[in-house]
């Protein structure tokens, strides 16, 4: 399956409703699809499933600082400054299916 490279998900994270295992399979699941993921930690800390992603995951760790429309642009800023390619952005958060 060829992969979306101008495209970037932004999956935004608040709470554990899901446990670590969940998340760490729904991040494995949207990077068959797209090549990078923005993930946007909501939580006042780093959430343990996000600790030690790295590339092509790009974690930020917002503290809730605007709440969900504030981790949505703390996302967007990076992806307009190191992602010149991405012209599309699919928005997430942890309660999409």
């Amino acid at each position: 399956m060829e992969k979306f490279n101008n495209v970037c998900p932004i999956l935004v994270l608040y709470g554990d409703r899901n446990g670590e295992n969940f998340i760490r399979e729904k991040l494995k699941e949207i990077l068959k699809v797209f090549s990078n993921v923005i993930v946007v930690d909501n939580n006042e800390n780093l959430s343990s499933a996000l600790c030690g992603l790295d590339s092509p995951y790009v974690v930020i760790h917002n503290k809730n600082s605007g709440g969900l429309a504030g981790a949505y642009n703390s996302a967007l800023r990076v992806i307009y400054s190191d992602f010149p390619s991405v012209d599309k952005v699919f928005f997430l958060d942890d309660d999409t299916p």
